[in-house]
């Protein structure tokens, strides 16, 4: 943390000083989500957790998941459940 509050000092970013108690709870959290990618990773390798992004205006891909009057967020849940649906039938489970 001393290297922390030292780099900032020199390069004259006296404004993020106040982050740098903040650091040991970074790592913290960065270890979390590496031990829970390693775990995952040996334990169901072909799955991807993806995060939910908005569909695009011009994202011709949208209707073969949903209709066009459902709301953005069930379109990307269906889209979600038929692909884990999809991946479930060529596992063979």
């Amino acid at each position: 943390m001393m290297l922390g509050f030292l780099a900032l000092k020199r390069r004259g970013v006296r404004d993020l000083l106040s982050q740098v108690p903040l650091m040991p709870l970074y790592w913290l959290l960065i270890s979390g989500a590496a031990y829970r990618a390693v775990w995952q990773f040996a334990t169901d390798r072909f799955t991807w957790e993806k995060t939910a992004q908005a569909w695009s205006r011009h994202d011709t891909c949208r209707d073969a998941f949903a209709s066009r009057d459902a709301p953005p967020r069930s379109r990307q849940k269906q889209a979600t459940r038929g692909r884990a649906l999809k991946t479930a039938r060529v596992r063979g489970q």
